[in-house]
C-alpha cells in the first residue's frame, strides 16, 4: 500500500465534527423502549465521560508558552496479532460494490439478519470473538443465510465509545467499498486487536490494521475520514437504530424482532434456525 500519513490524527478529531454534521441521527435510546419490543437488554457498556470532552488540568501543571507548540505524544509501536480464520474468510457477494453496507455471504440467501455493534463496544467484541465465527459457520457458508453489520458509532448524537469511533465506523465504510473482499478481515483484525482507550485508533493505527488484513489502496479511506463521504449511511444506520427501536449493542435483527447475541445466544441461534426454515417451506 502506498504511504498513507497524510491521514495522521484526521480520524481521532473527524468524529466530533461529524457528529455535528449528522442531525438526523438521534442516538440510541435511554427510555427502554427496546424492551417493549421483547430483546433482553445487556448492561449499558457505554463509558463516562465529561461533556465537553476535555481532561481538567492539574493544579501543579506548568503552563507552556503559547509561542512553544505542545510536544505530541508518540504512539507505542504497534504489534498486531492475527485472528484465526473463522470470520477472515467468509465470503461477500459477487455484487458486492453495488451493497451500502458490508455483507457476509452470498448475497441472494432466502434469509438476511442485520448485526448492529460498536466497533469499540467491549459488548461487540465478545460477541464477534466468542461466538460470531460459529453463526458463520453455521448459516452463512452453508447459503441459508446473509448477514449485514451495520456500525453504531454515537449515541445520542455524540460518539458511543471514544471520540475515534465514528472515524473508525467511516474508515470501515471505506474498507467495504473500495475492497470488499478484505472487509472481514479489517473486521476480524479490529476486534481481535480491540483497544478501548479514548484516541487509541489514530490514522496510522488503523492504517497498520488494514495493510495486516491486506486492504488494498482501492479503499480509499481519505474520504472517509476527510469529507465524510459515508455520513449519509452512519445517519441512515442511526435513523434506523431508532426505529427498530434499538438501545444497546451488539443486537441482532431476524425476521424484524431483535436478539442479543451476548446475553441470549440460544435464542438468538433458534430465531435463526426458525427463520432458515420458514424460508425454506416457502
Amino acid at each position: 500500500m502506498n504511504d498513507r500519513r497524510t491521514r495522521r490524527a484526521v480520524l481521532g478529531l473527524a468524529g466530533t465534527t461529524a457528529a455535528a454534521g449528522l442531525s438526523g441521527c438521534t442516538g440510541l435510546l435511554s427510555d427502554g423502549s427496546e424492551a417493549r419490543s421483547g430483546a433482553t437488554d445487556a448492561p449499558d457498556d457505554r463509558e463516562t465521560e465529561s461533556p465537553s470532552g476535555t481532561e481538567s488540568t492539574p493544579e501543579n501543571a506548568t503552563e507552556r508558552s503559547t509561542d512553544e507548540p505542545a510536544e505530541q505524544p508518540k504512539e507505542s509501536p504497534l504489534k498486531l496479532e492475527k485472528p484465526d480464520g473463522k470470520i477472515s474468510s467468509v465470503s461477500v457477494p459477487k455484487d458486492a460494490a453495488k451493497r451500502e453496507y458490508p455483507v457476509a455471504g452470498t448475497g441472494t440467501a432466502p434469509v438476511r439478519v442485520t448485526l448492529y455493534g460498536g466497533w469499540k463496544c467491549p459488548y461487540t467484541k465478545r460477541f464477534v470473538l466468542d461466538g460470531m465465527g460459529d453463526l458463520l459457520e453455521a448459516f452463512v457458508e452453508p447459503g441459508d443465510v446473509d448477514l449485514e453489520f451495520r456500525a453504531v458509532p454515537y449515541s445520542d448524537g455524540e460518539p458511543f465509545h471514544g471520540p475515534d469511533e465514528p472515524g473508525l465506523a467511516r474508515a470501515g465504510q471505506a474498507v467495504w467499498h473500495g475492497d470488499p473482499e478484505s472487509f472481514w478481515s479489517f473486521f476480524a483484525y479490529v476486534f481481535h486487536n480491540y483497544r478501548r482507550e479514548n484516541g487509541w485508533y489514530t490514522a496510522d493505527r488503523i492504517e497498520a490494521i488494514a495493510d495486516a488484513a491486506g486492504v488494498s489502496d482501492d479503499a480509499d479511506l481519505d474520504a472517509a475520514v476527510e469529507s465524510d463521504k459515508y455520513a449519509d449511511l452512519i445517519d441512515a444506520t442511526m435513523k434506523r437504530v431508532r426505529s427498530i427501536p434499538i438501545s444497546t449493542v451488539p443486537r441482532i435483527v431476524v425476521d424484524g424482532e431483535t436478539y442479543t447475541p451476548t446475553a441470549n445466544p440460544g435464542g438468538t441461534r433458534s430465531a435463526i434456525e426458525a427463520a432458515v426454515r420458514k424460508a425454506k417451506r416457502k
